[in-house]
């Protein structure tokens, strides 16, 4: 009786978390690859928001700052 609510607590944990990776997979923010760049580019969309290139891809993130100050 132990065993089977084990395993059945064991195949609803893992059900679970197969549920949670794809949401995160679905829900995640996409890569906006759309023309070449340098790592550290601005561009203004046409609404008024503003895109920084990461190296990769299109992102509306802040990039860290990369000088030190004194």
């Amino acid at each position: 009786m132990k065993e089977a609510r084990a395993r059945l607590i064991g195949l609803a944990v893992i059900v679970a978390m197969v549920i949670a990776f794809v949401a995160y997979l679905a829900l995640r923010p996409g890569c906006d690859s759309r023309g070449p760049a340098m790592r550290g580019e601005v561009r203004r969309e046409a609404n008024g928001t503003l895109l920084y290139f990461d190296g990769k891809c299109w992102t509306t993130r802040l990039l860290p700052p990369r000088d030190t100050p004194f």
